[in-house]
């Protein structure tokens, strides 16, 4: 291995440990706390919360209350009690919100006590407030905010035990419901100096509040625990409405504008409530792939159609557009990026249509309505769609990250994701790249909006797969310095099919909350089903991991240590794997499921003349594919359930309903242990092993418990899919089934290594292409005990298809010498023999430009993993 390499791989190593310490590798406060309705509910729905339970608080010297506060903005009322401490005697103090004088007062019995206050508003509505109270034996009074302090004569206390109410009170003769809309975390007590209660009010449901310090829960009423409202996405509103609708948003109304032919709706995020004013007169044909913008700087709403070059403006007060769009094709720019300059330009960025991935950049002046395309120039744009695109303030620089597209433009040229940053200079047209993501196990496109925070340091953004129609969104923050990004909150349901569905996120700064929009176009029934999601800001991590403190800083020195052995481990891989990849074949050897060796030679496709007669050529847009599609036999007979283990894992009935999401991960684990294991090795899994791999942390009895639960749950779906079920044999778990009624590809793998002989018959080739053509085994699956059988599939099937190939007769079958090379690919995509085979069976059939894409974008992925060119020119494999 050359010494730069392993620089760059230690580089690597030492850049993680850095993000662990710095930015995002820090877990950010969360947001908990709970919420009181006040005047807006009516009386026997206010929050109530009581933290002394049965017994009352009892001191000597000095009792000393503190909490965190503020109050909810956009309320009409905010007079009450922020809270009440009511004596065994009858005696009370409490500390209210007097509106009318915008002061803070504490009362003791029936008269006010010298102690009277006022906070600023911006920072009581926008910002936690610490307060502190106390009471002496003496019955003197202190409240504390900040460094300020505020004290009132002694009260001649009859009793020094107390009952501690915040907001709507229940306590016998005291009885009131008017609080403040406000906000209330982390209440401590502390008696005579020490500290004895701490409730930070983290709970994300129930009626219980937790005292994490001694044993004094609290209860509350009407409870609106803060948490969830900034960990779970909520549905604000949902519309089915004609056509193809688009839509935009005001930043500074805070407003989303849904744009169809005969109505605008208005979805205000102050009070989450939609609306509709209908067209004076109607904006036809509007076009699928049309678009919405608005102006912040004026609040204008305009609609419009890159394929045309025009634009459309609406007069709020004559509710009616100002153009009308003439009939045309179907657009070439969906999901093209854009955003509005201080000088009135709008720009639109990439897209897709007509099997074109774009990179322009079209300008319009929305004085003049004139257009023109502006050529760029620095750092590549590749062309792509489904990127996210932020703007900064000053609006002469955006932020492009992320997306799909090619390097051509072609839809059949190698399309894949991409994972870079970059930075759009105005001014001079230029783009710079600042960093590219590491790519994920799982890919993902973005929502078309960056959101940038104040700082200029970090984005948001929703990511999603877009290779499934049941897809999910979720929230990220990134960096804008950095290739690193954490995910935020839950991710939430998202029907995406391509062209027809549509995704975007918005910031509201005064009402603080993401609004996420949705829209899916159900294009037999030409009607779109738009949703409006929305979550608190700020939002709380996915995964909620504890803060190291000191006490536990000898666990991060394992860690760390742990993490430099993996990386160094990696390293070492990546060294193996380069030097394995450059032997020659005949000293690779595979194992069969038998424990057979197996060692072969690879002759490669005989190269005929370009001037040979090709007999009936396939189309050259049909090789962007792979061709196990014609070595797939139909199946006869009924038809049978089906259980997916190469490619994604799939689990569905013989009527095709899919149970694959009745599958929770930890179910899926489980029942991909016991199925593995019975159809490799005809046998069940123990209990010990399952605990072990499952339950490790759990002791015997709770392993045993979960255990059955779990499989309870398993033999349920089971059910559904018919025609097997897990059973106790000899104390293991085993899977049974019966081929007839479900088909198990994984099954049809290994009765294919089972026959006698050494090398696959054409017939079986056939079959094993077409178990190939779903993917990887277990693809985007991940268990560290899956890991040594997924290598040893994908190593022996590569090595099974290359003896293959080694049967076929030169200048003959060439589509099935492609489809051998693009399985191969699907397990090893640096697989330099597959790569021979593809690029001279190419040649053969007269696709020169294919074969050197091939090798173009074989040789890509190889700088990309090695950090160095590949090392076989294209001659040099063609001709070898």
């Amino acid at each position: 291995m050359n010494v730069s390499g392993l620089y760059k791989g230690f580089v690597f190593i030492a850049g993680f440990f850095f993000l662990m310490q710095e930015g995002f590798g820090q877990t950010p406060s969360q947001a908990y706390g709970l919420q009181f309705s006040s005047h807006e509910a009516v009386p026997e729905k206010r929050t109530s919360l009581v933290l002394t339970g049965k017994e009352p608080i009892c001191f000597s010297n000095q009792l000393d209350l503190s909490f965190d506060f503020n109050f909810l903005d956009d309320h009409i009322t905010y007079f009450g009690y922020i809270f009440r401490l009511i004596n065994d005697k009858g005696q009370n103090i409490d500390l209210l919100y007097d509106q009318k004088s915008a002061n803070f007062r504490v009362v003791a019995g029936e008269n006010f006590t010298d102690i009277s206050f006022q906070l600023n508003d911006e920072s009581l509505k926008h910002d936690w407030t610490r307060l502190g109270f106390s009471i002496n034996a003496k019955g003197q009074l202190t409240c504390r905010v900040g460094n300020k302090e505020w004290h009132s004569n002694g009260i001649s206390l009859k009793s020094k035990c107390f009952t501690l109410v915040f907001g709507s009170c229940n306590e016998h003769n005291f009885v009131s419901r008017d609080l403040p809309p406000m906000r209330l975390r982390n209440v401590e007590l502390k008696e005579d100096g020490e500290q004895r209660n701490a409730w930070p009010l983290s709970e994300s449901s129930g009626t219980l509040a937790t005292d994490t310090y001694g044993h004094r829960n609290g209860t509350v009423e009407n409870a609106v625990w803060i948490k969830p409202k900034h960990e779970v996405w909520e549905n604000a509103a949902t519309l089915i409405v004609p056509g193809r609708p688009s839509f935009a948003f005001d930043p500074v109304r805070e407003t989303v504008y849904v744009v169809t032919a005969d109505t605008l709706y208005s979805f205000s995020a102050r009070g989450l409530k939609l609306s509709a004013q209908s067209l004076a007169t109607t904006h036809s044909n509007l076009l699928p792939g049309n678009q919405s913008i608005v102006d912040k700087s004026t609040g204008v709403l305009y609609n419009y159609y890159p394929d045309q070059k025009e634009i459309a403006v609406y007069d709020s007060i004559n509710h009616q557009w100002d153009f009308n769009f003439s009939k045309g094709d179907v657009t070439e720019y969906w999901q093209a990026n854009s955003f509005i300059t201080k000088n009135n330009y709008l720009y639109i960025i990439g897209g897709y249509g007509q099997l074109k991935y774009k990179n322009t950049i079209q300008r319009c002046n929305l004085s003049a309505k004139t257009w023109d395309t502006l050529p760029h120039q620095g750092d590549f744009l590749a062309p792509r769609y489904m990127a996210a695109l932020g703007v900064t303030p000053s609006t002469d620089s955006a932020y492009i990250i992320g997306g799909y597209g090619s390097r051509e433009g072609d839809q059949m040229l190698s399309p894949h994701y991409f994972y870079d940053l970059l930075l759009y200079e105005v001014p001079n047209n230029r783009f710079k790249k600042i960093y590219s993501l590491p790519e994920p196990p799982t890919p993902f496109v973005f929502g078309k909006s960056l959101i940038l925070d104040s700082n200029g340091q970090n984005y948001y953004a929703l990511i999603f797969s877009n290779d499934r129609f049941n897809s999910q969104l979720q929230l990220i923050k990134g960096s804008l310095q950095r290739p690193e990004y954490i995910s935020l909150g839950s991710p939430f349901p998202y029907a995406f099919n391509d062209v027809r569905s549509y995704a975007d996120l918005y910031y509201c700064k005064k009402t603080n909350q993401f609004l996420a929009v949705t829209l899916y176009t159900n294009k037999e029934k030409n009607s779109t089903e738009l949703h409006i999601n929305h979550i608190d800001f700020p939002v709380n991590e996915a995964v909620n991991t504890p803060a190291p403190s000191p006490e536990t800083n000898w666990k991060n020195i394992i860690s760390i240590a742990a993490l430099v052995v993996a990386g160094a481990a990696g390293i070492w891989w990546l060294y193996r794997r380069k030097k394995k990849a450059v032997i020659q074949v005949e000293n690779k050897t595979a194992v069969k499921p038998n424990g057979t060796p197996v060692v072969t030679t690879v002759p490669l496709p005989v190269v005929e003349p370009e001037s040979a007669e090709i007999p009936n050529p396939i189309p050259e847009e049909e090789y962007t594919a792979p061709y196990v599609e014609h070595f797939s036999a139909e199946e006869t007979g009924p038809a049978r359930g089906n259980i997916k283990l190469f490619g994604q894992f799939e689990v569905a009935t013989a009527s095709g309903q899919q149970l694959t999401r009745q599958f929770t991960p930890l179910l899926k684990e489980l029942f991909l242990l016991i199925v593995i294991d019975s159809l490799r090795y005809n046998k069940g899994v123990p209990a010990e092993k399952m605990n072990e791999l499952l339950w490790h942390d759990k002791d015997v009895k709770d392993a045993k418990n979960n255990r059955a639960v779990n499989l309870a749950k398993i033999k349920n779906i089971l059910e559904k899919l018919e025609g097997c079920t897990i059973s106790r044999e000899t104390g293991a778990w085993k899977f049974e089934f019966d081929p007839s009624v479900v088909r198990i590809d994984f099954f049809d793998y290994l009765q294919l290594f089972q026959k006698p002989g050494g090398n696959l018959a054409a017939t079986d080739t056939n079959k094993l292409l077409r178990i190939c053509s779903a993917g990887a085994f277990l693809e985007q699956t991940y268990y560290e005990w899956l890991d040594p059988l997924k290598a040893e599939v994908s190593n022996f099937i590569v090595e099974a298809l290359l003896q293959c190939n080694t049967t076929l007769e030169p200048g003959r079958h060439r589509e099935k010498s492609i489809a051998i090379a693009n399985a191969i690919f699907q397990f090893d995509e640096l697989n330099e023999h597959a790569l021979r085979i593809k690029c001279k069976t190419l040649i053969a059939l007269g696709r020169h430009t294919l074969a050197k894409t091939t090798y173009d974008k074989f040789s890509s992925k190889y700088r990309e993993i090695y950090g160095e060119e590949f090392a076989e020119n294209y001659q040099a494999i063609i001709h070898t």
